[in-house]
């Protein structure tokens, strides 16, 4: 049993690989921790500005306090700010940059699927990943998502006919579970 298939990621793929992309980030616990932790930090750091602005409002007796106390409480709020928007804006930077760096993202070619496992053919590569090494499938849209370590596979299945989609189902569904390799 085999399904061949013509790629060439284009606009609408770079989107869906970002989306995938970003889906992955977020799901992944390591950087969700250390995001944690970068937006506890940062409101950390905002809540320290601001109780020094109070502190040094009611203990000073200079006429620069009112001054003081508003650079204090501005940049306070612009650290908590900034803790609570860094995660998004970085998760969206991070996805873009991944998406960005993707094998064959730019390239067209040839996506191969068999009972060994996956092979691409591209101008300028050549893959050959084994079932044992992909990690995902699933849909999106009406694309079907293969994850094989550092590249991802879009197949349209606007593209294929009805045959084809049985077939790919049925090899991705006999080598891989929804949670990874059977």
């Amino acid at each position: 049993m085999e399904f061949l298939y013509e790629y060439e990621y284009g606009a609408e793929e770079t989107k869906v690989l970002q989306q995938l992309t970003y889906g992955q980030l977020k799901s992944d616990q390591k950087n969700k921790k250390a995001l944690r932790s970068l937006r506890f930090a940062h409101c950390l750091l905002g809540a320290g500005y601001i109780f020094l602005a109070i502190s040094f409002y009611f203990s000073s007796d200079s006429e620069t306090k009112n001054f003081c106390l508003a650079v204090f409480l501005l940049l306070g709020g612009l650290w908590i700010f900034i803790g609570f928007t860094t995660t998004g804006f970085l998760w969206n930077y991070s996805a873009k940059k991944t998406a960005a760096s993707l094998h064959l993202i730019k390239e067209k070619g040839q996506a191969l699927l068999n009972d060994q496992g996956v092979f691409l053919s591209a101008p300028y590569t050549e893959i050959h990943q084994f079932w044992e090494g992909i990690t995902e499938w699933g849909k999106s849209g009406s694309f079907v998502y293969i994850i094989c370590g550092n590249f991802i596979l879009l197949i349209d299945q606007n593209k294929i006919t009805a045959q084809e989609y049985q077939t790919l189902q049925r090899l991705l569904e006999d080598h891989i579970s929804l949670s990874g390799v059977v």
